[in-house]
């Protein structure tokens, strides 16, 4: 019988060092599967690029949006007295009026991060962009020019065509500055259209959320059901959850994305470059009727971009990714094929404003160089180079 004892005692010991350990993990790891940030979160904040907004918790910075894909959260008033936060469409900037506004004339600026803080820009709380303007012109109608941002962090088309189309009802005039982002992916058999990594992003947020929920649910019914009085089957349960999710993320989403945004394999590279090229033309030639349609002023703009046609400072060079050859290659091509549309449309291109500049432009590979307390010059180019060419277009009237 003492044999018989023994081998009892020590299994019981041994199980209960199995649940005192998997208690333990338990603990530490479901409670931090409970309260983690949705995986891949880390990589909003290389999406986000207004100062005054940073001390934002990450997690609230973005939401989904309908039609848009993904806008500012609209809890983000709470934050930094809503300074850049969202406005009453999930956008930043202005709130959007229900009507147009009789009392101005209203611009709306699209594009992507580039437009959204050159347009963001304050300057003793006006918008540095708006006040120019209205320095400089007489409001065809109304007391003042009034500037609506639809520009958000990585837009591409169709979300600037698709911008028009939500609210040329309000605007009198669109000014689209653009084009980096549609380049962005124009290699091998991307469409045009490749959706931002940060709506897929908040697309999986959505997803995991739901099935952390349902995880919960399960664990919590094995809780007080099958694994009652066990912290090891709740523990293993909890994992085999981890591994499902992990499996679909990494999997099932990534097929999906795929496979909506590429073209086919039997469509050969050159082909699927032009297809994306024509596509793009299709896009502006779209706003542009839309425009016209909805009797609006409207004026494209292809954006700078430091390698081409400036004389890259120390800083500019180094900020530029040593693989990067290709991008500005196809930047060039795209450019050159998208001012064949100038015979049909006010499209024009800014990629030579910056030319005779010796100085430091870009505070990145791509984004103006700013400063919290003043303009730079980059800044004051750009805003003068938008204006002469739409004085032109849109026969505005100088004070």
């Amino acid at each position: 019988m003492r044999p018989l004892k023994l081998t009892l005692y020590f299994l019981l010991i041994a199980v209960l060092g199995a649940e005192l350990i998997a208690a333990a993990f338990y603990q530490i790891h479901f409670k931090t599967l409970v309260s983690a940030p949705v995986a891949g979160r880390e990589k909003f904040s290389k999406y986000w690029h207004n100062p005054n907004t940073r001390k934002c918790p990450e997690k609230e910075l973005w939401a989904p949006l309908p039609h848009l894909g993904y806008g500012r959260a609209l809890n983000l008033q709470e934050c930094q007295d809503g300074k850049g936060m969202a406005n009453n469409v999930g956008l930043p900037g202005h709130d959007f009026p229900d009507k147009k506004n009789p009392e101005a004339f209203t611009i709306l600026l699209t594009g992507g991060s580039v437009a959204e803080r050159f347009a963001l820009k304050k300057i003793q709380d006006a918008y540095y962009f708006e006040k120019y303007l209205n320095e400089r012109f007489l409001p065809p109608r109304g007391k003042e020019i009034r500037l609506l941002i639809g520009a958000n962090s990585d837009f591409r088309q169709p979300q600037q065509a698709i911008s028009i189309m939500l609210y040329h009802d309000v605007v009198d005039a669109v000014i689209d500055l653009s084009g980096y982002n549609e380049n962005i992916f124009n290699t091998d058999r991307n469409r045009v259209e490749k959706t931002s990594e940060l709506y897929w992003e908040l697309f999986m947020q959505e997803k995991v959320t739901v099935l952390l929920a349902r995880g919960r649910k399960i664990v919590s019914d094995l809780e007080n059901g099958l694994c009652k009085y066990s912290f090891a089957c709740v523990y293993y349960t909890e994992e085999k959850l981890r591994g499902v999710m992990r499996e679909f993320k990494l999997q099932k989403d990534y097929n999906f994305q795929k496979r909506v945004q590429t073209y086919s394999d039997s469509l050969s590279l050159p082909e699927a470059a032009r297809l994306r090229q024509e596509k793009l033309k299709g896009y502006y030639r779209i706003m542009d009727a839309n425009c016209k349609a909805s009797g609006l002023q409207c004026s494209y703009f292809l954006q700078p971009a430091p390698v081409i046609r400036k004389r890259m400072t120390a800083f500019e060079k180094a900020q530029i990714p040593d693989d990067s050859g290709p991008t500005w290659e196809n930047y060039k091509t795209l450019t050159s094929s998208l001012m064949t549309l100038s015979r049909e449309i006010p499209i024009h291109s800014l990629l030579g404003i910056y030319e005779k500049e010796n100085e430091t432009m870009y505070g990145d590979w791509i984004h103006l160089q700013d400063d919290p307390v003043k303009v730079t010059r980059s800044f004051e180019i750009m805003a003068k180079s938008l204006a002469d060419q739409i004085q032109k277009d849109w026969k505005l009237k100088a004070r």
